[in-house]
């Protein structure tokens, strides 16, 4: 029943799954290589190098020469060793504070401050703030208490600045002001940027699954097409997949009109569900279907070869070189096919799987109304051939 809305649907699972398998993949890789906390450094190396631009230090930005008369002071050009010295300090500082590390971890990476640098992988401006006031009061000797408001009379600390005298602007207020006004932008500015990196590492990290398991998603399709047993297997796993994305916290993408779902980024921001190597488990079982054409065993090219070489164990006609020539061009094709597909992202496939469901259930409703479940058949006009009740959500398990 409905071979082709069965056809989408069992498609659509199997790509999600991919698309699953992927994506927890790229957790492992983001987690591994700290990107989130790099993220966050990148951002404050930003902040403190914008901070220091607006205000037109000297030490960063360079000053027109004086017009005065002879035997006036010459002002120094920037040094860039000294200012990224300075600007790393401020990162590490902010970074290892205590006040934004678990206990445990603070325990652990005592005494190897980059090591704790990487716990952090968000930061909210009011307590950058605040960590920037509590550095500028240990400073100076002055104890942290309920009164944590930046003032422009207290100086941040010296090592942020570099060598030098500490400018007037280079007090708690001042930079309080500055956070106010540009954080969400560069917050924003960082978001994208890591965005960016995640999307182009889906997309390495997807070609490489589409070569190791010869993913080959125009044989999927025309295996799932043409084997209806294949077909509705996939196919009533469909809720099933569907399942674990909601629990791996993947979210609908939202409505139409507006921005469209990124790929791996909004998987990997919402996921708070399952862990990365439960998802991959339970998403790559659902591929395992023997005739499903996914792997080396027994896959339509390998079965190309053997029949151009003649070494197939079954009986099998033999092909010519230009035959085996254009399996390979297809078979090319299709690896390239499952790669651009698979940079969708999970949430492209999860909402084209839910939607094909809902409109696999509002198919069969109308043809449960049209075969007598809800209309009057027409005079002399008989009951359809092998009609009867069906109720319940649209499935796509076999019958009988």
């Amino acid at each position: 029943m409905f071979p082709l809305i069965e056809t989408a649907i069992a498609f659509a699972a199997a790509m999600l799954a991919a698309s699953l398998v992927v994506s927890g993949c790229v957790q492992v890789v983001l987690s591994l290589g700290r990107y989130r906390s790099r993220g966050v450094e990148e951002m404050l190396l930003s902040l403190m190098q914008g901070f220091r631009n607006f205000n037109n230090d000297p030490a960063v930005v360079p000053q027109p020469p004086p017009n005065s008369a002879k035997g006036a002071p010459k002002i120094p050009p920037p040094d860039p060793v000294a200012l990224h010295e300075a600007e790393r300090a401020f990162v590490q500082d902010v970074m290892t504070d205590p006040t934004l590390q678990a206990r445990g971890s603070a325990l652990r990476y005592s005494n190897d401050p980059n090591e704790l640098a990487h716990m952090v992988e968000y930061i909210d401006a009011g307590d950058l703030v605040v960590v920037a006031v509590s550095h500028a009061k240990y400073e100076i000797g002055e104890p942290n208490d309920a009164e944590m408001a930046p003032r422009p009379e207290l100086k941040l600390p010296q090592s942020w600045f570099g060598v030098g005298i500490v400018p007037p602007y280079f007090n708690t207020k001042t930079f309080a002001d500055y956070v106010g006004r540009f954080f969400m932008t560069l917050e924003a500015t960082a978001a994208q940027r890591f965005k960016g990196r995640v999307r182009q590492l889906t997309i390495l990290l997807a070609a490489i699954l589409v070569v190791v398991f010869n993913f080959d998603s125009v044989q999927l399709l025309r295996t799932l097409y043409q084997n209806s047993g294949v077909r509705a297997a996939v196919a009533s796993q469909a809720e099933r997949i569907a399942d674990i994305a909601e629990r791996s916290g993947l979210k609908t993408p939202d409505a139409a009109g507006s921005e469209p779902p990124t790929s791996a980024p909004v998987v990997i921001e919402e996921t708070a569900g399952l862990a990365p190597s439960i998802q991959l488990q339970q998403a790559a079982s659902a591929l395992d279907q023997p005739e499903l054409g996914i792997g080396w065993e027994g896959s339509y090219i390998i079965g190309r070869f053997c029949a151009y070489r003649g070494s197939c164990s079954t009986p099998t006609p033999p092909i010519s070189g230009g035959q085996l020539a254009l399996a390979v061009s297809l078979w090319c094709f299709g690896l390239l096919a499952s790669c651009v597909m698979l940079s969708f992202g999970a949430p492209f496939w999860y909402g084209t799987l839910k939607q094909l469901l809902n409109l696999g259930n509002e198919l069969k409703g109308k043809k449960v109304s049209s075969d007598g479940g809800g209309s009057s058949p027409a005079p002399g006009a008989g009951p359809a051939s092998g009609a009867g009740p069906v109720s319940g959500p649209f499935s796509m398990r076999p019958s009988g």
